[in-house]
């Protein structure tokens, strides 16, 4: 599936690559952030609304 929303920018089903990279990101950023704090929790909190319903947008 892919929808355009504006010019340049689509919606697409994402994939356990995506999962995987979201996950990633999202640990170095908040790592950066404040690097005493454990944040082992986004791969639960990832899992729980990155789904097949959800989508994101590309450009």
């Amino acid at each position: 599936m892919s929808e355009q929303l504006l010019p340049g920018y689509y919606l697409r089903v994402g994939s356990g690559l995506d999962r995987a990279l979201l996950v990633k990101f999202m640990q170095r950023t908040y790592q950066d952030l404040a690097p005493e704090q454990d944040f082992s929790h986004l791969a639960r909190t990832v899992e729980q609304y990155f789904s097949r319903e959800t989508l994101f947008v590309v450009g």
